[in-house]
């Protein structure tokens, strides 16, 4: 992945549309799946007293740009995800980021004492992507070497900030910008300079940057570069170990 996403190898066509082929099986083996439960809780009388929430995590890169998979990019393909609220009194949530849902769910469940009070800026999408590894970091240099990637390593060492609102998105790129126009550029192949934009999306952008500089998604210069954290103790590792294998990653 890690090759193909650095512009080293081209995967075949077939084998982008057999993963696109079992991406969509996929989706319909959960769409019955959720239907079997919500059945069920109909037939046991709870569906009139629960407010069912559907969404997911991130979309996924099957080719296009270049990318594969759900890493190294904050393409809309990855971002715009499924939102379903059914239920009594679920009314129509304006959530623009997953990391709002915590605070609705809190809300819905009548839970006042909760700690989701540092939810992002209103009326935006953000999002942000952690590189795998540090600009300049031997570790980094010699892990991507064994992989094959040694040529050029921003990919995996470039954080990336969005926020987008409307047909407009500003990225941000390390220390750049790149504005897409989601309506002209769907697939965000033709980024626009912040500079050119035009006074017309003045406003549009200062709100943009306004969002990214939200201390909920804001994030201190030179943390890349920051001292690493201590190593984590055997009991912590356990406790991580059980995790990911609860959420199915082991």
């Amino acid at each position: 992945i890690c090759r193909a996403c650095a512009g080293l190898v081209e995967v075949p066509h077939a084998a982008l549309e057999r993963a696109a082929h079992l991406y969509h099986a996929g989706i319909r083996y959960m769409d019955d799946w959720l239907a079997a439960r919500i059945q069920r809780l109909d037939e046991l009388g709870l569906l009139d007293d629960t407010v069912v929430i559907v969404a997911a995590d991130h979309g996924e890169n099957l080719g296009e740009n270049g990318f594969i998979a759900h890493a190294l990019s904050l393409d809309n393909r990855l971002l715009r995800v499924p939102f379903v609220v059914a239920g009594p009194d679920a009314g129509a949530p304006e959530i623009n980021s997953l990391a709002d849902l915590p605070r609705y769910i809190a809300g819905r469940a009548g839970i006042a004492d909760h700690p989701w009070t540092d939810g992002p800026p209103a009326g935006y999408g953000v999002a942000q992507f952690d590189p795998p590894g540090t600009d300049g970091d031997p570790e980094t240099i010699r892990g991507f070497e064994r992989m094959g990637v040694g040529e050029n390593l921003e990919p995996f060492t470039t954080p990336l900030t969005c926020a987008v609102a409307g047909d407009l998105k500003l990225l941000r790129r390390g220390d750049s910008e790149e504005l897409y126009d989601l309506t002209e550029d769907p697939l965000e192949q033709r980024p626009l300079s912040p500079s050119e934009a035009g006074p017309e999306r003045d406003a549009a952008l200062a709100g943009l940057r306004q969002a990214l500089e939200h201390p909920a998604v804001a994030t201190l210069a030179g943390q890349s570069a920051a001292a690493p954290p201590p190593e984590a103790s055997e009991q912590e590792m356990q406790d991580l170990e059980e995790r990911m294998r609860l959420l199915g990653y082991m």
